[in-house]
């Protein structure tokens, strides 16, 4: 059984390998360089958690910590905290510790400084906290503790939110034809993300209960039939429904639920010849490098907005890749996801979420909206 710092570096190294960046973009530093930097700050440990973080971009971050000094390299100046226990008044401490109980730092002389953006803010971990294995992270602004990350790994996750924005900006030049800045050989595309499972079925079925568990009711949605199936196939004139489709649609196949919140969507084997029509039509006015257009496998359709669909060249695989089609707007055709799993994956909702609009709602006044009967209660 792995204890608290394994589990800490296993987080860490999970969120990094998610990220989808090739090798040779960042650079990590070694245990030798992190104990030189530990040393320079003055502190004999270094919490597990940040230490696999900067064992994986400790040395040069690049794009992920654009314009902010981080890492082994970077010489930190150390501010002088302001509004500390025993800087403040009898009164101001008293508010302070009944506002924010355990939500101020205690160790600053022997905090840890992580990153430092133009000289005048710094994210750092109390000295109290180093002993922890993935301890918060505080925000100070000119002296003053502005704001806390809960714990290092949700500080890391932050960079899932900053390949994304420039995975995004690649699909936009790539839209508009515009030249790829030097970096673009170094981001994934999308579709790597979401490999093929080597067991489409188990991965379908643990993804769909995954979802139940946390608190969809199963009565929500709805599967297909094998005849149903067979007919959806026959409707699209393909030779074969891939394992992972027939999966999905064996399970959620004729009511989707929350995985397909817009009641306009048309999902699943509701598809048939006339939504292959207008999806074939679609591709026909835009470019595109699917292989196989007459062959492919419609799962979804948003009408005159987008279709989920299935290059007919990929038809034979048993957890193909998932294209969207916008014909809204800007109409373009991209391979979104590498697989089926992985598209159902990145679709299905998220429950908690899910829950927090809920009560946002009923906060304000507004009423519940109908699909939350769909969520069991906490």
């Amino acid at each position: 059984m792995m204890d608290a710092e394994q589990r800490a570096q296993q987080r860490i190294q999970s969120i990094f390998a998610g990220l989808g960046l090739r090798e040779g973009l960042v650079q990590g530093a070694s245990d030798d360089e992190i104990d030189r930097f530990a040393a320079t700050q003055g502190v004999t440990r270094i919490p597990a958690a940040v230490r696999e973080a900067l064992r994986l971009i400790g040395k040069q971050p690049y794009m992920l910590m654009a314009g902010t000094g981080f890492g082994v390299r970077h010489e930190f100046a150390r501010m002088r905290v302001r509004a500390m226990p025993g800087e403040m008044s009898e009164a101001e401490s008293r508010q302070t510790s009944e506002a924010e109980p355990g939500r101020r730092i205690r160790d600053a002389a022997g905090m840890l400084v992580l990153s430092e953006h133009q000289g005048y803010v710094q994210e750092v971990i109390d000295g109290a906290d180093l002993d922890q294995p993935d301890p918060p992270i505080w925000v100070i602004i000119e002296g003053e503790v502005t704001g806390r990350v809960e714990s290092v790994t949700q500080w890391f996750r932050h960079f899932e939110v900053v390949v994304e924005r420039h995975r995004q900006e690649l699909e936009r030049r790539d839209d508009l034809r515009e030249g790829r800045p030097s970096w673009a050989s170094y981001v994934l595309p999308r579709a790597a993300l979401t490999p093929p499972s080597s067991r489409p079925r188990d991965r379908v079925r643990e993804i769909v209960e995954a979802v139940f568990a946390a608190g969809l009711r199963r009565g929500s949605v709805a599967g297909a039939s094998q005849e149903e199936i067979e007919r959806f196939a026959a409707a699209q004139g393909v030779p074969r429904v891939p394992p992972a489709v027939q999966e999905v649609l064996r399970l959620i196949g004729t009511r989707p639920g929350l995985w397909m919140p817009d009641d306009t969507t048309v999902f699943g084997v509701a598809n048939g010849a006339q939504a292959k029509e207008r999806a074939v039509a679609a591709l026909h006015g835009m470019d595109h490098v699917m292989r196989d257009l007459d062959g492919i496998l419609v799962l979804a359709e948003e009408p005159e907005y987008r279709f989920y669909v299935i290059d007919g060249a990929d038809i034979q695989e048993d957890d193909p890749a998932v294209w969207e089609v916008h014909v809204h707007d800007r109409p373009r055709a991209r391979k979104d996801w590498g697989s089926t799993t992985g598209w159902l994956d990145k679709k299905a909702p998220n429950i908690e979420r899910e829950r927090m609009n809920i009560r946002m709602l009923e906060s304000g006044g507004e009423p519940a909206p109908d699909w939350a009967q769909d969520i069991e209660p906490r």
